[in-house]
């Protein structure tokens, strides 16, 4: 007789992965231009992509990936064709926010620049400076 209850729905049984955060700050970093002749709205699409903050993590196959992408997208705005590859591709560069957040990306506020204090140089004597803190008892 089997036994009863099935797989059970510990988290147990799952495999987790961890998140990647990325400072939500737009990428300025180096990419590569697409060829000439291609419509506006690929252009612009092009400009948005490469916008991404999560473009920081990209190497130079995922931006050869992009390319490729980016003809296809002028052929799904040219001849309304292809527009299922598109949305697939769109998916693995994590072009929208469902997408990100099923490859566990998510975007950070980038913490503040912190200010420095002036604490003066540091002692030179570091003997001297810890019988100074320790109330000047000689035996450190």
């Amino acid at each position: 007789m089997p036994l009863g209850g099935g797989i059970p729905d510990s988290d147990s049984t799952r495999i987790r992965y961890p998140w990647t955060d990325v400072p939500n700050v737009r990428y300025k970093g180096p990419h590569p231009d697409l060829p000439p002749g291609l419509p506006p709205q690929t252009k612009a699409w092009w400009k948005a992509l490469c916008a991404m903050p999560h473009c920081v993590l990209w190497i130079d196959a995922d931006w050869a990936v992009a390319q490729v992408t980016a003809l296809i997208h002028a052929a799904c705005v040219k001849h309304n064709k292809y527009s299922v590859e598109l949305r697939r591709r769109e998916n693995s560069m994590g072009m929208t926010r469902d997408a990100r957040l099923r490859m566990r990306i998510r975007y950070v506020d980038p913490e503040p620049k912190q200010t420095k204090t002036k604490a003066g140089p540091p002692p030179t004597d570091l003997a001297a400076e810890r019988r100074r803190r320790l109330g000047g008892k000689t035996d450190v």
